[in-house]
């Protein structure tokens, strides 16, 4: 198995906290159904894309930047563009997984990890003003986990471990750089979200 180096690691996702997480209306499989992050805690259990169930470790919850800079402004991203039945809003930041065949042929892998600012060149895509008490929710588990948002997005949620030291060590799937996400995003016409099978909640 090829893991990513910490320089490339390092070189994705130096960024401010405030770029990674998902609106707080997002909605999440837990045990107890589809759950806006507004109202999990520690110690709730969520659905992994593989579908076992993981324990929140910690919840950070902060407002929205208000950075005037319009490439630090969250994405809203429409029902059924990346495997999702709802609508939501991401940090740029934020990790998304995708399975392509076109990485599959480029990469040796067919599940990469794509920011939502690279969505951005995507049909509905837009960048969002947040309201004034807009916050975004950012979870952390013991290990790195893959979980569900927005009925099936396969969101990449961390570890507890200091992402820039421990991460690059347990990473499995792939960062594309912006320049390989776009063109996974332009060449693969048929590009999938691997949402998985949504359990039964």
């Amino acid at each position: 198995m090829k893991i990513w180096g910490e320089d490339t690691f390092r070189a994705r996702h130096q960024r401010r906290s405030d770029q990674f997480g998902l609106c707080a209306q997002t909605r999440i499989a837990t045990t107890n159904g589809w759950t806006p992050l507004a109202d999990v805690s520690p110690g709730m259990q969520v659905v992994t894309q593989s579908g076992d169930t993981q324990p929140i470790a910690s919840v950070t919850s902060r407002p929205v930047s208000d950075d005037p800079n319009l490439s630090d402004w969250p994405l809203l991203v429409p029902a059924g563009v990346v495997g999702n039945a709802d609508d939501f809003i991401a940090g740029p930041a934020q990790s998304i997984l995708f399975e392509s065949r076109l990485a599959r042929r480029l990469f040796g892998a067919p599940l990469v990890r794509i920011r939502a600012s690279d969505l951005d060149a995507l049909p509905g895509v837009a960048r969002v003003a947040m309201p004034n008490d807009g916050r975004v929710v950012h979870l952390r588990f013991a290990t790195e986990q893959i979980i569900l948002a927005a009925g099936g997005a396969p969101i990449v949620a961390c570890g507890m471990a200091d992402a820039l030291r421990d991460a690059p060590k347990l990473r499995v799937y792939r960062p594309l750089n912006q320049t390989e996400a776009a063109l996974i995003l332009a060449r693969d016409a048929d590009v999938q979200m691997r949402a998985g099978s949504q359990a039964s909640l």
